[in-house]
């Protein structure tokens, strides 16, 4: 660790001690004297046991953080930061539950980089412990409580800033750690009334937040679309948005069970902000016909609008802007990528595969507009309690607009007229889907 601190050594030899540290802590971190646990925590019957003494283990957790400050260089720094991730795997509730405490002194010292340098290596911890639960979890809870005032602070200045490639960053690394606090489990410190309030208005400021430039041109090229689709300001609205869903589909209707420790939390999501956010989405899709979305982002938007159906809730929302969902979104939404048709002219197999990948088909818009229209098709409005009509009550709205489609686009082809071979592509995979859907 001390060669790859030295800054009187070549990059080159920095790096190369940086990797070397963090392989040992990687694979021997683990080990203790305890030779039975040793054994047990061997991947395989050869793997090599190598004992780091205590002595530098002491050595390393002392002084790992401080090397991550004062370090410049982001692979070097990437380096400690997986050392750092490791030791608070097997040591954050005890021999390393100080670094939580040189963490909140970066947040209180006012300095810029020092808080940048805290926030990324509490996220890196973060996504550590976002998959334990029970007793596992409990030492990552500890630290939630220390810093989470720390992190709702940051945000609203961080906002403020936020065409500043760094501050983005930053808020990038805070919505992703809320999110990976929040996505399993909700620790008291989520549901406070006054916590979650103050989230999800964060949220909704970061999606009513307008781009501008080239991040919002439309385009149709698959290149262009790759990199917007990369770009650090839209993963940001999709965390944004993969949070609200996921708190509306999990936690808006809790049973009565849940009801005395969840139940605050469901009402101020169900009758607070689902109608905001609604119209957020709304908002967002209107947007798309002019300027670029990421297809993720959109799907997001069908998403929740399927749960809406499925859950009996805004009903009325739904009605207002069916029409216009139907006939500017849906088919669109639908539409076959450049990117796909080019992988299906090339490498059906790839297509095929990517098609059928469930984390694919969660993010997919057209998957998320095909499970809408479904939803719009099965749905039946309720008369009374536990009662509901015989008959879906958007089937003919959804049938008739389809054939109307097609309709229109076989006078297309009759009069020699330029279209799209997408419409009626998407709307027979829309039939199939919905036939599917009901005959099972």
């Amino acid at each position: 660790m001390q060669i790859s601190a030295d800054t009187n050594n070549t990059f080159e030899i920095q790096q190369n001690a940086a990797i070397q540290l963090k392989n040992f802590v990687n694979h021997f971190w683990k080990f203790t004297l305890d030779t039975n646990i040793n054994l047990s925590l061997r991947y395989e019957d050869d793997e090599k046991i190598i004992i780091i003494p205590e002595e530098d283990k002491n050595f390393i957790r002392n002084n790992i953080f401080e090397a991550f400050l004062t370090n410049e260089n982001k692979l070097i720094r990437k380096q400690y930061c997986e050392c750092i991730k490791k030791i608070a795997k097997y040591e954050l509730g005890t021999k390393f539950s100080f670094i939580i405490d040189k963490i909140i002194e970066c947040f209180n010292s006012g300095i810029d980089n020092k808080i940048f340098a805290g926030i990324i290596i509490f996220y890196n911890i973060t996504k550590i412990f976002s998959c334990e639960s029970k007793e596992l979890k409990i030492p990552y809870k500890e630290a939630l409580h220390k810093t989470h005032n720390y992190l709702i602070n940051f945000i609203p200045g961080l906002l403020e800033n936020f065409q500043n490639e760094k501050a983005c960053l930053i808020t990038y690394y805070i919505i992703k750690t809320y999110f990976l606090s929040s996505s399993l489990a909700l620790d008291e410190i989520i549901i406070k009334t006054e916590n979650i309030e103050k989230w999800l208005n964060i949220l909704l400021n970061i999606l009513q937040k307008k781009y501008e430039g080239d991040l919002i041109k439309k385009t149709e090229k698959i290149e262009e679309i790759k990199i917007l689709s990369e770009n650090i300001y839209w993963k940001i609205k999709c965390y944004c948005m993969k949070i609200f869903n996921n708190f509306y589909s999990k936690y808006s209707f809790v049973s009565r069970i849940q009801i005395d420790s969840k139940g605050e939390f469901s009402n101020i999501i169900r009758e607070k902000f689902s109608e905001k956010f609604f119209e957020v989405y709304i908002k967002i899709l209107y947007d798309s016909k002019e300027e670029f979305i990421p297809d993720q982002l959109g799907g997001f938007i069908f998403r929740f609008f399927s749960d809406l159906l499925s859950n009996h809730h805004l009903i009325n929302k739904i009605d207002e802007y069916l029409d216009t969902i139907l006939k500017e979104f849906l088919i669109q939404s639908v539409f076959l990528k450049m990117e796909e048709i080019e992988l299906w002219k090339n490498d059906v197999k790839s297509y095929l595969i990517k098609t059928f990948n469930y984390l694919e088909g969660y993010r997919n818009i057209r998957n998320n507009a095909m499970k809408f229209a479904n939803e719009l098709c099965k749905h039946k409005r309720k008369i009374a309690s536990n009662k509901k009509e015989k008959l879906p009550v958007y089937f003919d709205t959804v049938y008739k607009f389809l054939v109307n489609v097609l309709e229109v686009y076989e006078d297309q082809i009759k009069n020699n007229k330029p279209t799209d071979f997408r419409i009626k592509e998407a709307v027979l995979y829309i039939v199939e889907n919905i036939c599917n859907s009901i005959s099972e």
